[in-house]
């Protein structure tokens, strides 16, 4: 035996020495690429984010922004001013007593209102810049901005039928960034970004399949007890129906031996690709598609005008650019041929023409400027003008 392994020693040494170099290899494309470039393929560890909840940070959160309902809304009558940070960009703006964002336009006629996400509530410019307050000024008319970051466009749905009919008007705007189909298999945000230090307590409604039926799973964080265990139970809750929570288990963790994590990365991209394309899962857009039929009902329940304004993402834009489609392109299509939503009209910005440099507020980085949401606000304005 150990004759042999004089005899083979060598080349004993060199697999080691090549398995060394291979080790060092992925590993480094790992640290140095994926890890840093391509966050997507490698496995979140929720326990820690878990971990780290504080009960202080849970009771904030319930006296300012939890909503039972929706799951988060801002607080009432106030205010926040965000100084330049690496990006550069300085705005403020303001909560009203109702929850809405303010629009500074002065105007008694109150006809249109909008929900969505933070493309509606338009983060990153002032009170004067939002599209609501550019639409307020085409219509002569007030238009309140009921939109939310970081919301799912089911959660907007949700903060509707919360509002009717006390706030209710005769032209609603349902906001759907396009990137919100995403939001609607999600129902705890980390789960999704995978970020460990926003929105760590973003618990969200979802509508979830069971038995072949889509029902609406309620917001999981209810307060019963008001301790660390009401952030655990719905934590468990939500990553039992979350699309991304499962996807996360699919990924490659970053650990010894490197060479078959970089084998398990590999795979994921190979199988599922760093960003699925959502508008082509059938469980995502049947749950677009409930939305927009409930957003009908509401329509005629109510007797408004819906209008269903999607706003694209920069991905979305630089798509089309570069082949002249982009990745919704076939589900507005979709929603434009269905003859039962005759009470709903469909604005798609992606379609007008504009400066693509200038929609956001760095060529097609971060939310729309003061003259995407012109942009915006006209294309609202022209289809809705024959009902003013």
């Amino acid at each position: 035996m150990i004759n042999l392994l004089k005899r083979y020693k060598l080349h004993i040494a060199t697999i080691l020495v090549v398995l060394f170099i291979i080790e060092g290899l992925t590993y480094a494309s790992f640290v140095l690429v994926i890890s840093r470039k391509e966050r997507s393929f490698i496995y979140d560890d929720y326990d820690a984010l878990r971990n780290s909840v504080t009960l202080q940070e849970l009771q904030r959160f319930r006296v300012g922004f939890y909503d039972k309902v929706t799951g988060w809304i801002p607080p009432s009558n106030s205010h926040d001013e965000l100084s330049p940070d690496g990006n550069g960009i300085h705005w403020s703006y303001t909560i009203d007593s109702k929850r809405a964002r303010r629009n500074p336009y002065a105007a008694k006629l109150v006809r249109i209102s909008a929900y969505g996400d933070s493309f509606t509530f338009c983060d990153q410019v002032n009170d004067d810049q939002t599209w609501s307050y550019f639409l307020s000024k085409l219509t002569n008319s007030h238009v309140e901005n009921w939109g939310v970051g970081g919301y799912g466009t089911d959660q907007a749905l949700l903060r509707l039928k919360q509002n009717l009919p006390k706030y209710r008007t005769d032209i609603v705007v349902l906001g759907v960034f396009s990137e919100n189909i995403n939001r609607l298999m999600n129902s705890y945000r980390p789960f999704y970004s995978g970020s460990m230090d926003s929105m760590r307590l973003g618990f969200k409604p979802m509508l979830h399949n069971r038995n072949g039926k889509l029902e609406w799973l309620s917001n999981p964080l209810v307060f019963q007890s008001n301790l660390l265990e009401d952030y655990d139970r719905a934590y468990d809750k939500a990553r039992q129906a979350d699309y991304w929570y499962a996807l996360n288990q699919r990924k490659a963790v970053f650990r010894f031996p490197y060479t078959l994590a970089f084998l398990r990365a590999t795979h994921y991209y190979l199988s599922v690709g760093p960003r699925p394309n959502l508008y082509e899962l059938d469980a995502a857009v049947e749950k677009l598609d409930r939305i927009l039929e409930e957003f009908q009902s509401l329509a005629r329940q109510h007797d408004f005008v819906g209008v269903v304004l999607f706003i694209p993402t920069s991905d979305a834009v630089k798509l089309q650019q570069r082949n002249g489609t982009y990745d919704y392109s076939n589900y507005v299509a979709h929603v434009r041929a269905r003859g039962d939503l005759d009470r709903l009209r469909v604005v798609n910005i992606i379609e007008r023409p504009f400066d693509r440099a200038k929609f956001n507020l760095r060529p097609f980085m971060f939310h729309a400027s003061p003259y995407g949401n012109q942009i915006i606000a006209e294309a609202v304005h022209e289809t809705i003008k024959d009902r003013l």
